[in-house]
């Protein structure tokens, strides 16, 4: 990082930057005005045309090419024929580029030297502007001469091939004489007080800028470092395999969900580049307005590792990602961070170095503004009240140098639209996960990993295998890379407790349990534990894990997402006290524990396992297990003073069997209306909406039909779906309703009270057959489509699903992709479309 400070001006200014200033006014003044004599020679508008309007509808330039081709700036000024005559060097040089006729396309031509070639005189004059104004020292009176004189002999070369070029022969003489006379009176007379401290001020203006754009950056760099490496199960072993983000992100796919082009799938390194030019906006304004946009996914789809993608392309200054190398700065924010409320507070948090080094106070977000930013937003799903008003701060600034992409769960998508004003010009994608084609290699490149740094001693093509045999049932589930991870490493450690997974939720409860597997194994060797007894270790474990649970739940219904409350540690520490467990050691397996400014700070590892965790609390609540363990207790606390009585064994026994069974009753299954009164009673929120929970709530409903399927009455299915309906669960997209069909294991009750609430359009997949079959003898979808991947004739379901569509009167679209790509001599799909036709 340099450290010296910005050259001081002296009140006088010395005669070297007084010679500076001059050849600034000749390249800011005298070489404009002449490039604006050409432009009006040479342009083919006519006359009351804007550029703007000539280059779309007269020359016919597509929306996005005449994006691409001018920054936001010359874009604004390019709607409004009244401005032309303010347009400066660079946005004259790309109007005649584009607009005057007569010039060569070749980009050859307009960089190779010829002074006979108009083309390359335009380069070359722009080239003496920019070249001055990003000096910060003086110059000699020798070089001012030199450089005025080389500056004079350019105009006049551009005048002299436009006039012959346009048919203005006879205007040239009048326009060069003007020219030379300007800078014959610019080079040899004072510099009046107003145009020193005009130009010194511009002086001073680019030497900042100059330092933000190299130091800034560079500041920057050095703080994504150490943010572009990812371990995704650092809370199963904090010294886990460190993997490159880029070996994640570039295989994940990302589709467009915005009125433009809806359904479109986008290239990893296409997303700025398609979002810049398919962006829409609700009100349009004459001014040019600002660019947000939205990367939607669910909770471990890769939004977080695409943030450090973009970090990690943008330190490396590499080509992955189309136009992220065209911003100077690349600024990030976490919407889970609760210390930070303003933009100024996190330019200083992100660049104090270059703030303390170069700028007074206030002025890093003044220069900030003036440079081409993007700014990464992380969570808006995780706002709390001080980071939305930083958010809100960012948008604010309605500044045109200023790109915003924020990532957000679909759930809460909607702060999206409530926070970005409606002139402003908005892109909108969805995260899908990882590509089917992918997912073999991204599970064969992690697990060889944990086999380099000893932590797995499986087969690897075993797991593969898995896979594949796996994936008529968890597709969907395997398109994220967090539950890929998961999968690699519950395999490493136990390929037995894999295998029988079907569900989603079935995988995160086998995590948990290799996490409490770890700790026990780990708790059996502290010196603080090791004397207990395994049985009671793992009753003591069970204590805590309750404890633990209702501090997640907590957390969530007061948005502190990022740390757990303060007051919820102290109670989970005091429970592992308690039950004479070390604290440290404990909270360490479910949880990242790190010192922030001094103080101790914990966090659960990763979104969704925060909202296992709260779920957890729920399912324990409403089936009394925490309950159970306590009966347990009692009766044996009974036990031990009815001993220390010297009661009669005889009565002992009788006393015991009748406490027993009398304390049992307590522990009664669950009644109609319980879960809702549970969620009502546990779950707070100020509206009186549940939307923020409904993650939490679908691992509520999987861990209820992993754990107790058989004991699932129709109530509380019933109870399941409408909870999650009141969460907007299908408000957006009825399919998201398969995501519950998957994870009650397509129970018919549920499906039955999902299908009251399909009305608009479902995609039926070869994994959503089976649920759609169900689904289809109540819900009537307006739009049906079927996309089967497989060859039609391996699914013998097939033709009943097509006999159920066949009496719905829905719009369809049918997709037989394979069969398509290799169609056999004879269809293998010729009944499922005849039985279609007969509707």
């Amino acid at each position: 990082m340099a450290s010296q400070q910005v050259p001081h001006t002296p009140d006088a200014i010395s005669k070297d930057e007084t010679n500076l200033l001059k050849l600034l006014k000749m390249g800011h003044g005298i070489a404009r005005s002449v490039l604006y004599k050409i432009f009006l020679w040479g342009t083919m508008q006519k006359e009351d045309e804007s550029v703007e309007h000539y280059l779309l509808k007269t020359q016919g330039y597509s929306n996005s090419f005449y994006r691409k081709c001018f920054d936001q700036y010359q874009l604004k000024m390019m709607s409004d024929k009244s401005k032309e005559c303010e347009f400066d060097v660079s946005t004259l040089f790309k109007v005649i580029k584009h607009t005057c006729g007569k010039l060569e396309t070749s980009i050859d031509v307009w960089t190779t030297e010829n002074d006979t070639r108009l083309e390359w005189l335009v380069t070359a004059i722009k080239n003496f502007r920019n070249d001055h104004s990003h000096k910060f020292v003086g110059v000699s009176l020798e070089t001012l001469i030199l450089q005025s004189m080389h500056l004079k002999n350019l105009l006049r070369g551009a005048l002299k091939v436009a006039g012959n070029l346009y048919g203005k022969s006879d205007e040239v003489d009048q326009e060069v004489k003007k020219m030379e006379d300007d800078i014959e009176t610019v080079r040899d007379q004072h510099l009046i007080a107003s145009d020193i401290s005009s130009y010194e001020a511009v002086l001073e203006n680019e030497k900042l800028k100059h330092f933000l754009k190299i130091e800034g950056a560079k500041e920057l760099r050095e703080k994504y470092e150490d943010l572009c490496q990812l371990n995704p199960v650092y809370f199963l072993e904090s010294k886990g395999a460190l993997l490159d983000v880029s070996m994640v992100f570039t295989q994940i796919e990302v589709e467009n969900a915005g009125q433009k082009a809806k359904g479109f799938r986008v290239p990893c390194h296409e997303i700025l580049t398609f979002c810049r030019d398919n962006t829409t906006v609700k009100r349009k304004t004459k001014v040019q307005s600002p660019e947000v946009y939205l990367i939607e996914g669910p909770a471990g789809a890769g939004k977080t590792t695409l943030m450090k993608y973009l970090k990690s392309v943008w330190l490396n200054k590499n080509e992955s990602i189309l136009g992220l190398n065209d911003y100077d700065l690349l600024l990030f924010m976490e919407c889970r961070n609760p210390s930070l409320s303003s933009f100024s507070q996190l330019l200083c948090q992100l660049m104090p170095k270059t703030n303390a080094t170069y700028f007074r106070e206030g002025e890093l977000l003044k220069f900030t503004l003036n440079l081409k930013t993007l700014v990464l937003v992380d969570g808006l799903d995780e706002l709390n009240s001080h980071s939305e008003k930083l958010f809100l701060d960012i948008i604010n600034q309605n500044n045109k140098n200023l790109v915003v992409l924020c990532t957000s769960r679909p759930e809460k998508a909607r702060h999206f639209k409530m926070h970005v004003p409606p002139t402003f010009h908005t892109a909108h994608l969805k995260i899908i996960g990882i590509a089917d084609n992918k997912k073999e290699e991204f599970v064969r490149k992690y697990h060889e990993e944990m086999w380099k740094h000893g932590r797995s001693k499986q087969d690897t093509e075993n797991l593969i295998s898995y896979m594949k045999n796996s994936e008529s049932h968890l597709k969907n589930h395997y398109r994220l890379p967090l539950n890929l991870v998961l999968l690699t490493w519950l395999w490493a450690d136990d390929p037995c407790a894999v295998t029988p997974v079907t569900t989603s939720c079935e995988l995160y409860i086998q995590t948990h349990n290799l996490m409490k597997k770890k700790l026990l194994e780990r708790l059996t060797h502290h010196e603080d534990a090791c004397d207990i007894n395994l049985q009671d270790l793992e009753e003591k474990i069970k204590d805590v894990m309750c404890s633990i649970y209702k501090a997640a739940l907590l957390s969530l219904n007061k948005d502190a997402i990022e740390y757990l409350l303060p007051e919820t540690v102290d109670q989970i520490k005091a429970t592992c006290k308690a039950n004479s467990l070390p604290p440290r050691e404990t909270l360490s397996a479910f949880f990242v524990i790190k010192v922030v400014e001094g103080e101790e700070k914990v966090s659960i590892p990763h979104k969704l396992l925060h909202d296992f965790y709260a779920a957890q609390c729920i399912v324990q609540n409403l089936f009394s297990e925490n309950q159970k363990s306590k009966n347990q207790s009692l009766v044996q606390k009974l036990a031990v003073f009815l001993s220390m009585e010297n009661v009669d064994p005889v009565i002992k026994q009788a006393v015991l069997s009748n406490a027993s069974a009398e304390i049992s009753l307590i522990s009664t299954a669950p009644k109609p209306g319980s879960l809702k009164a549970l969620i009502d009673d546990l779950c707070t929120t100020e509206s009186g909406k549940i939307n923020k929970y409904q993650s939490m709530l679908l691992h509520v409903a999987g861990i209820i039909y992993a754990l107790h399927g058989p004991e699932v009455q129709e109530w509380l299915a019933m109870e399941i779906v409408e909870l999650l309906r009141e969460s907007e669960l299908g408000v957006r997209d009825d399919n998201q309703w398969f995501d519950l069909c998957e994870l009650t294991k397509n129970d018919p009750v549920v499906i039955s009270h999902i299908s009251k609430h399909i009305s608009k359009s479902i995609t039926i997949t070869d994994k959503r057959i089976e649920a759609a079959l169900l689904m289809l003898q109540e819900a009537k979808p307006k739009e049906i489509s079927v996309s089967i991947s497989r060859k039609t004739k391996d699914i013998p379901e097939l033709q009943d699903l097509m006999t159920r569509i066949a009496d719905c009167e829905s719009q369809l679209d049918l997709a037989f992709w394979l069969d398509f790509w290799e169609p056999d001599s004879l269809p293998g799909n010729d009944q499922q479309v005849r039985i279609i036709s007969k509707r």
